[in-house]
């Protein structure tokens, strides 16, 4: 396991075609859950294959030219919007916009606003629930009362809250999970990547996931506004690089500019 702090010096010369300013360091934020394949294990640490989105990141700042020193930071989500917010971080490591999330954080901006090219994953957001449920599908439509299990902070959250559904916060998926099950609520909401334990019970039989998907997020890497206000350059072409590093793995994914 690597400690909590990574400090990684990617010791490059600068790169001719960029004329940027360099940070000496950029701190990372990542949730301190498992987002395999993009963020493996959990706790405060990250994994010895931290994922594929830590490999991409590490490889647009290497892209940029700039020798910048990298802190990785594993927290819980709520603690990520926080310190994201306030400049205590300058990345969070995948987020899902939202119009809260727009106003409090720094994203890749086009001349229509969100430049919805440069996400690098999209995830499908779905119901689970206990077998033989059968309160959701093709009509899209939930029966007056349905109570809905959220990651309190999520995404998901915004979506069942726009909707005016009626919505019960868990801190994290497994004591959604558990919410679920013991009867608190009648669906769990949360996007479909699962770590290990959470997947268990989909494979059991213990719980299902229902179809059709609610929507599918795209999730981009935010900065603060203080860090764009000094790094704006150096960030634009951050945003430029992760999405071509993602785009070499999952080239139906698109062009990464509008």
């Amino acid at each position: 396991m690597f400690p909590r702090a990574i400090f990684l010096a990617l010791m490059l010369a600068a790169s001719p075609a960029f004329a940027i300013e360099c940070p000496m360091a950029v701190r990372f934020g990542i949730m301190d859950f498992e987002l395999s394949p993009y963020i493996n294990g959990s706790g405060p640490n990250l994994a010895y294959e931290p994922g594929i989105a830590v490999e991409w990141a590490t490889d647009a700042l290497r892209a940029t030219g700039c020798a910048t020193e990298i802190h990785w930071l594993r927290m819980p989500l709520r603690r990520l919007q926080t310190e994201l917010t306030r400049g205590d971080i300058d990345f969070v490591l995948g987020g899902g916009p939202t119009n809260e999330r727009l106003k409090e954080w720094q994203w890749p901006m086009g001349s229509n606003g969100l430049d919805r090219s440069l996400f690098f994953a999209k995830i499908d957001t779905s119901f689970f629930a206990l077998p033989g449920t059968r309160i959701w599908g093709e009509n899209r439509t939930l029966p007056p009362g349905t109570k809905i299990g959220v990651v309190r902070g999520s995404t998901e959250q915004t979506l069942a809250s726009g909707r005016n559904w009626l919505i019960e916060e868990a801190p994290d998926i497994g004591a959604g999970f558990k919410m679920l099950e013991a009867g608190h609520v009648q669906l769990m909401l949360v996007q479909d990547l699962l770590d290990p334990a959470e997947q268990r019970l989909i494979d059991s039989g213990k719980l299902v996931k229902l179809t059709p998907p609610l929507a599918t997020v795209y999730h981009y890497v935010p900065a603060s506004h203080a860090f764009y206000g000094r790094y704006g350059e150096f960030t634009r072409a951050f945003w430029s690089e992760i999405c071509q590093a993602a785009r070499k793995s999952r080239p139906q994914d698109g062009e990464c500019h509008e």
